[in-house]
């Protein structure tokens, strides 16, 4: 949930977390807030990898 006041000042953001519950959760509470943030289930090395950090 660290994302939301981020979000909420304008910025686009990925937001990643190992636990896939924690994930669900947040993504359920930006969606009732309103907030759009791109929230998924891995580590900061997958994105690495993958060319999207």
């Amino acid at each position: 949930l660290i994302a939301e006041p981020i979000a909420r000042l304008g910025a686009r953001l990925t937001a990643i977390d190992a636990s896939e519950a924690n994930i669900k959760t947040a993504r359920v509470h930006a969606g009732e807030v309103g907030l759009d943030i791109d929230y998924r289930v891995g580590s900061v090395e997958a994105l690495i990898a993958a060319g999207e950090a």
